[in-house]
């Protein structure tokens, strides 16, 4: 942690050394001292107190430090007055100096965010070394169980090689329930045998979705430590040095909140279907987050979820049904409608704008749709296992 802060105090000064930097376009800051309030302040003056804000800050990372208190924290408590502070010193800048400093944060906040990220990417790399060498016990993968909640969101990437460490020993500095490092899920849980009806497995599924959504974010980066750590750190930056806010999170969280779908009652039916019923559990895992309404149209109440491998009917009553691929089929179609034309058998009417002369294709359409009609009709009626 002490490199952590002597970085965050290098973070700081680089707001004087981004100002520094030459400028091929005039700033959109609007510092107008009182002498003149037509004119935006030069650059040198611009570059004066971005240098005398990057000492004050710096100042108080040193104190913060020596102290052993919250670095971030010190940090903005002391935001709240520098204004008062400097203004004496700095008497130009006039009422307008909280905005300044305001409109200078957001000015520079990519350049030097891209600079904190860059310079505690070693820290993140040690963190993943101290990480395993906490936790030398054999990982376990993700389980069937657990995967019938998951593969809906995260796909195939259970069974990419994801090392999951329950119990783990964490390095210091973290305080999350979850860590992931690339393929290694580092997690706080007990519950790795948890039975699969209690709160304490549900729980753990929540964070281990969580937790292989930032998998994914890694796979999708080839699996770079040091670049997922780069981006995550500048997320964690651009938000404020706060982790609700970083975008990368946020995006965990959207995936983690998803798994509200399949934790319904209806939701729940389904998973102890899958366990208990051999011709349910032989599709596989669901490929969709929740169960909906029958796409092709059905009683009210009546609901499908559909598997890797076919789709399941749940009714109101809480009776199931496998559908066949021909069922399937049927169900997909059920929504057609016939086509008018004339001469078309006794099923076809005339109408007022003057239907179309059958043809052979629009026969053959409106067999395959009476079809279609006749066997989702049954699938919906019989076979059902309560």
């Amino acid at each position: 942690m002490r490199f952590l802060f002597r970085s965050l105090a290098a973070a700081a000064a680089c707001l004087h050394l981004v100002a520094a930097a030459p400028q091929t376009q005039p700033s959109d800051i609007s510092l107008r001292s009182r002498a003149d309030t037509g004119g935006v302040h030069s650059l040198e003056k611009r570059r004066s107190w971005a240098k005398g804000i990057s000492k004050k800050l710096t100042h108080i990372v040193d104190q913060a430090e020596k102290a052993g208190k919250d670095v971030v924290g010190a940090v903005s408590d002391a935001l709240k007055d520098i204004d008062e502070e400097l203004r004496p010193t700095a008497e130009d800048i006039g009422e307008a100096f909280s905005d300044v400093v305001s409109e200078i944060a957001k000015l520079f906040q990519p350049a030097v965010c891209a600079v904190v990220a860059k310079t505690l990417v070693p820290f993140y790399d040690t963190s993943a070394d101290m990480f395993a060498a906490l936790n030398p016990g054999p990982p376990a993968a993700t389980n069937a169980d657990q995967n019938f909640f998951l593969y809906p969101f995260v796909g195939d990437l259970v069974l990419d090689g994801i090392r999951i460490h329950y119990r783990a020993n964490f390095a210091p500095g973290f305080s999350a329930h979850g860590v992931t490092m690339g393929r290694d899920v580092y997690v706080d849980s007990y519950a790795a045998s948890a039975a699969p009806t209690s709160a304490d497995f549900f729980s753990t599924v929540s964070l281990l979705l969580h937790e292989l959504a930032h998998c994914r974010q890694y796979r999708d980066r080839g699996w770079r430590l040091h670049e997922f750590g780069e981006r995550y750190l500048y997320g964690w930056c651009a938000a404020g040095f706060k982790y609700a806010g970083n975008d990368m999170e946020r995006e965990a969280d959207a995936v983690e909140n998803r798994l509200d779908g399949l934790l319904t009652p209806q939701g729940i039916r389904y998973y102890q279907l899958w366990r208990s019923q051999p011709a349910v559990a032989a599709l596989g895992y669901p490929s969709n987050g929740a169960p909906v309404p029958v796409v092709g149209g059905g009683p009210a109440g009546m609901l499908e979820l559909q598997f890797e491998r076919g789709v399941v009917l749940l009714n109101a009553a809480s009776c199931f049904r496998v559908l066949t691929a021909d069922e399937s089929k049927a169900r997909s179609l059920a929504r057609c409608t016939i086509r008018p034309c004339v001469n078309s058998g006794v099923e076809m009417r005339r109408a007022e704008s003057g239907p179309a002369v059958c043809t052979e294709a629009i026969r053959e359409d409106n067999f395959k749709c009476r079809l279609a009609h006749t066997t989702w009709a049954k699938a919906l009626k019989d076979g059902f296992t309560c």
